[in-house]
């Protein structure tokens, strides 16, 4: 699936991940887009910070029907 990212200086990113991807995995894919290191970013969803840990499955990132 296709998800869009925004970063702090409003530029949009669109990465192609899979719904059980962990945050920090699509967090890397940011840092070699970005060049910001995974430890300085915050990733939101739903006005949440998602951790690390979480799979984007698990905290309802998914494939729109």
């Amino acid at each position: 699936m296709k998800i869009t990212v925004m970063t702090s200086d409003e530029q949009f990113i669109t990465l192609d991940v899979d719904s059980d991807e962990s945050v920090e995995n699509v967090k890397a894919l940011l840092e070699v887009e970005t060049k910001v290191a995974i430890q300085q970013q915050q990733l939101h969803f739903n006005g949440n910070e998602i951790r690390n840990s979480d799979l984007l499955s698990s905290v309802g990132v998914k494939t729109e029907i």
